[in-house]
């Protein structure tokens, strides 16, 4: 059990529960061994059973463990590793609307996640956690897209136009609209957490300059 545990640690990629599971077949495969050896066991169809028995067990608790991590994750509304690599995939609803919608924001939120995903590393956050919150910090902005200077491809800046305030405004507003787009898709709170704290509450110095 504390093999297993020790092994799998955050799990970021769902071969992490294969190799646990060879882990816990060694470990017992050792222990097995040494009584074994102990007890000056050589009939080999004692040893071939043991051996069998400790690799099976470990390769049904990789299995068990990656069924029940999804199960309870559902059950008790925690945001599991499992859930959270669901949600990394670029064909997921949200995701792909991004894509589809505000390709600039969309490359934008990748480059975002590269650089926080090496800073959590680097710090000892979780990682996955962040890389997948930072896929989804923007996507306020599909409600004016045009707003914001990665999908301004024509080089127009409609903020050139218009008051400080009213600017100030529209950029503030990705935040909350966001957070209610993220609330429709049925985001965990964990990565929806990440919309509201990408920014802060202070003032929005660069229109008030």
């Amino acid at each position: 059990g504390i093999i297993a545990a020790l092994s799998l640690e955050r799990i970021e990629r769902l071969p992490a529960f294969l190799w646990s599971g060879l882990y816990v077949g060694a470990a017992n495969a050792a222990v097995g061994a040494i009584f074994r050896v102990l007890e000056r066991n050589t009939d080999m169809v004692t040893w071939a059973q043991m051996l069998a028995a400790a690799m099976g067990n470990g390769a049904l608790s990789g299995l068990l463990a990656l069924g029940s991590v999804f199960i309870f994750g559902k059950l008790f509304g925690i945001t599991t590793s499992l859930e959270l690599l669901d949600l990394a995939r670029p064909t997921h609803p949200l995701l792909k609307k991004l894509l589809l919608q505000v390709p600039g924001t969309y490359h934008h939120s990748l480059i975002v996640s590269q650089l926080a995903e090496q800073a959590a590393q680097r710090v000892g956050a979780d990682s996955l956690l962040v890389r997948v919150g930072a896929y989804y910090h923007d996507v306020g902005k599909m409600n004016d897209p045009q707003s914001f200077v990665e999908n301004q491809l024509d080089g127009i800046n409609i903020h050139d136009t218009l008051e400080p305030k009213a600017s100030a405004q529209i950029v503030i507003e990705h935040v909350s609209k966001g957070s209610v787009l993220a609330k429709r898709y049925g985001l965990p709170n964990r990565l929806i957490d990440f919309i509201p704290q990408h920014h802060g509450t202070t003032l929005a110095a660069y229109f008030h300059r």
